[in-house]
């Protein structure tokens, strides 16, 4: 496969990664009460549902499918995502609540995955900057349903309990993010008419890219909990005594000789002499 398509699956890959994490913590607080799920595990699920049909757009336009027929296979597609879901999960789990509103609810996010999926499949890479529009939307989205999941699922086991995992869920967002604006940064500075060519051979800068990304995010977990902590103030304040102190030995030390300097000096006609 070559390093151009490479760079475009993963790239789709990404903004599908994007899409999973804020519909994971979405769907942990709405079904919190009623079937608790693992966030981590949920957002493996949910960007396997994406990526389905991500897929199918993408091969649907890649064979010149009428419309017609490209809404008729989509369309049936959600059909019988629905009836699976409900068929091998929901009605297979216990749970409380009614099994009509945990139907209606499982057909609605099925319907908001599906959704997500196609409307993946339907973004043009050429367009600039339509992967940082489509970061924006997943970080708005998962911001919004920070902010109102409480008030959707009230919980009653403490601050982080309230975020229904998504502190698991974050890193993932934006090292999904760092990686796939990365990637089609390369993806575009390689359409730029008349620009200098860059070699991707053996996928060298597609995984550079990857890995820097990932490092990011791994030195923002590990400084975490030294920020939270209260440690940087405490290093802050180190660190300005540390640069502080030589200005105060060295103005310790010529303070006495300005005032012998300064009282030795004649005082201009009409000036008080210096004490």
């Amino acid at each position: 496969m070559s390093g151009h398509r490479v760079r475009t699956a993963l790239v789709y890959l990404g903004m599908a990664g994007m899409e999973s994490c804020w519909i994971a913590v979405l769907f942990s607080v709405l079904v919190r009460r009623m079937a608790p799920h693992s966030p981590a595990p949920t957002a493996a699920v949910v960007l396997g549902l994406v990526v389905l049909p991500l897929g199918l757009a993408l091969l649907l336009e890649w064979r010149k499918v009428p419309l017609r027929g490209r809404q008729a296979v989509l369309l049936g597609g959600l059909a019988l995502l629905v009836v699976l879901t409900l068929v091998l999960h929901v009605y297979r789990m216990p749970a409380s609540g009614s099994p009509l509103g945990r139907g209606l609810l499982a057909a609605a996010v099925c319907a908001l995955i599906w959704w997500r999926g196609v409307s993946l499949g339907q973004v043009d890479l050429a367009v600039p900057n339509v992967v940082l529009f489509n970061f924006w939307v997943g970080l708005l989205a998962l911001v919004l349903v920070l902010l109102l999941g409480p008030a959707m699922a009230p919980l009653a086991a403490g601050p982080m309990a309230e975020l229904a995992g998504a502190d698991q869920l974050l890193p993932l967002f934006f090292a999904a993010a760092l990686a796939t604006l990365g990637l089609a940064r390369l993806e575009e500075v390689s359409r730029i008419p008349q620009s200098t060519p860059v070699r991707f051979g053996g996928g060298r800068w597609i995984w550079m890219t990857v890995g820097l990304a990932t490092l990011i995010v791994l030195a923002g977990l590990a400084l975490a909990p030294f920020v939270a902590g209260g440690e940087l103030a405490r290093v802050a304040a180190w660190a300005w005594s540390a640069i502080a102190f030589p200005g105060r030995v060295v103005g310790g030390c010529s303070l006495p000789w300005l005032r012998r300097s300064s009282s030795s000096a004649p005082s201009p006609p009409g000036w008080p002499a210096w004490s």
